[in-house]
């Protein structure tokens, strides 16, 4: 089971409950999206995975980059 609920179903309302009691969130912890705080200093890192969502989401200056125009124009390629 993750962040986003993956897995949610295999596990029973019992082992659910138990994680929720060892790991409880804050009020509103799903909407405060908490994963920017430690993304905001590396967003280059989160090329191709749902965490650009959040940097998208948190930061309107964030510019996704273009996988294919990476992989069609890369710097070791054209020496730049």
């Amino acid at each position: 089971m993750d962040l986003v609920g993956a897995g949610y179903d295999d596990f029973t309302s019992a082992q659910r409950d138990a994680v929720e009691a060892a790991h409880p969130h804050p009020p509103a912890f799903c909407r405060r999206l908490s994963l920017y705080d430690s993304l905001k200093h590396r967003p280059e890192t989160t090329q191709g995975t749902g965490l650009a969502d959040v940097m998208a989401y948190k930061d309107s200056s964030f510019v996704r980059r273009d996988f294919s125009k990476l992989m069609r124009n890369p710097h070791w390629a054209t020496g730049k």
